[in-house]
């Protein structure tokens, strides 16, 4: 006779899941990014892009 697999009991609350799922949070509050302007990769000129990063990264609090 071939043996039965074993099986396991489900819980009624379903899949265990982390109590929070806030690493995003704690990345974004920890990070030393740019806050950067919006559209700044869309200009053409490198100058411009370059300005806009020496702005963010003088204004930036992180």
């Amino acid at each position: 006779m071939a043996a039965e697999p074993t099986r396991r009991a489900r819980s009624s609350s379903g899949p265990t899941r982390a109590p929070t799922r806030r690493w995003s949070r704690r990345v974004t509050e920890t990070s030393h990014a740019l806050d950067l302007e919006p559209g700044v990769f869309q200009t053409r000129s490198p100058r411009a892009i370059a300005e806009s990063l020496k702005r963010s990264a003088d204004e930036s609090l992180r």
